[in-house]
């Protein structure tokens, strides 16, 4: 009698645990899904120029660092302030337009006329690195900005 219950206590394991299949896992979220769970704010930006990279954000006032972008549902784009303004009577926040294009591997921000693109270099859960080139008289400059989730 031992053995049946052993035996019965074995299958309903064997079981219980077939039922955490990974189907029930749910499906990872879509970029656009990521962009829009949270506000982004910057915590590192360099410039590269040739072979010399330069740390751009360790210059920017503390009133910058604070700032947040979010991007909603709509397609609309909010940049804010943050809890510190540079001048208290700028507007809290300004929006402008968002999309992901280049099968998501670029993400287009649209704020007043100008339209800047950027290669999404890396977007999980926590963590948004954005990377943009600008040549002007033969001259790369490579812009590299990394924001944390909040």
């Amino acid at each position: 009698m031992k053995r049946i219950s052993l035996l019965t206590l074995a299958l309903a394991a064997g079981f219980a645990f077939a039922g955490c299949s990974k189907d029930d896992e749910p499906a990872p979220k879509s970029k656009s899904e990521l962009l829009m769970a949270k506000s982004w704010r910057i915590t590192a930006s360099t410039e590269t120029v040739g072979s010399k990279t330069t740390d751009v954000f360790s210059s920017e006032e503390a009133c910058t660092k604070d700032d947040l972008a979010k991007f909603m549902a709509n397609g609309i784009f909010i940049a804010d302030e943050g809890k510190t303004k540079c001048d208290p009577s700028d507007s809290q926040q300004f929006a402008g337009n968002w999309a992901l294009t280049s099968n998501d591997s670029k993400l287009l921000i649209t704020v007043f006329i100008a339209a800047i693109e950027f290669n999404v270099s890396e977007l999980s859960e926590n963590k948004l690195v954005l990377t943009s080139e600008d040549t002007d008289g033969g001259v790369t400059t490579t812009t590299r900005t990394t924001y944390v989730g909040e």
